[in-house]
């Protein structure tokens, strides 16, 4: 076999399998891609705290005593706010660094306001209330 058929033999087997190993390589980085995102996402979902379930609030300064059913999808919070006037559903977000915000549509149109800290079981922060003003609030799980 002449020099030049060698050389033609090689190069036709490295065309054959220089795709293969080239699809190879972009499925490998593919998978890492793939691997680092969830990767990511599991950072991301640790670090969020998990606050779902039910809560019971008190407004310093007010009588009134309400129960908090959270449902928490990542950094979304819906759920509901049971109070002496009613059940009114609730929206809002909570951060890695521990700050959530949420409000409830309760009776005759009135948006109240949460903004606060959770640490724990607990959570703390300041109410935005129609016709009251602004107030403090507890909560405990």
């Amino acid at each position: 076999m002449s020099k030049f058929s060698l050389i033609l033999s090689i190069a036709s087997v490295l065309s054959i399998f220089c795709p293969i190993f080239t699809f190879a390589q972009v499925v490998d980085s593919r998978k890492e891609i793939l691997r680092d995102r969830v990767s990511t996402q599991n950072e991301i979902s640790a670090q969020i705290p998990n606050i779902k379930g039910e809560w019971k609030m008190s407004i310093i300064g007010e009588n009134l005593s309400s129960t908090y059913s959270l449902i928490q999808k990542g950094t979304v919070l819906t759920g509901t706010f049971r109070a002496p006037l009613g059940t009114f559903p609730i929206t809002g977000t909570i951060t890695k660094d521990n700050k959530i915000n949420f409000s409830a549509k309760a009776g005759g149109g009135m948006n109240l306001k949460f903004a606060g800290t959770v640490d724990g079981k607990t959570m703390k922060g300041v109410a935005d209330i129609p016709m009251k003003g602004r107030r403090n609030w507890t909560a405990t799980q």
